[in-house]
């Protein structure tokens, strides 16, 4: 069975939250940062809130929905759709495709603090 666990974009502080397990209750997101409150409440509206896809990358990196990942020498965004987590990948034309997060995947990043990594795939 795959770990449910979660981790949270605070929007006004521009900080990733630790991830949250499931098992443990989901009331709080806790940060690291000094400028920021180190615990924001789960029903905070300034929160993009990111689920754990039970996946790790090729070096050991837990991968989250909203995580940009090098797959096929491509910077991709994971998204949930469809019932699953899938890789969106943009061709040259602007097409968009789709791949299963593979075990050569890689995390670079993530929308929140590298959005220009898929600007430059």
């Amino acid at each position: 069975m795959r770990e449910i666990k979660f981790r949270a974009w605070a929007k006004h502080w521009k900080l990733i939250s630790e991830p949250l397990n499931l098992r443990n209750g989901l009331d709080f997101f806790h940060f690291k940062n000094s400028d920021a409150p180190h615990v924001l409440s789960v029903s905070n509206t300034n929160l993009n809130i990111m689920q754990y896809t039970g996946l790790k990358d090729k070096n050991g990196v837990e991968i989250f929905e909203g995580d940009i990942v090098m797959l096929f020498g491509k910077a991709c965004q994971i998204k949930f759709d469809s019932g699953c987590f899938l890789a969106y990948i943009i061709n040259d034309a602007g097409n968009r495709y789709f791949s299963i997060i593979g075990t050569e995947t890689e995390v670079i990043g993530n929308i929140f603090e590298n959005p220009e990594l898929l600007e430059d795939s």
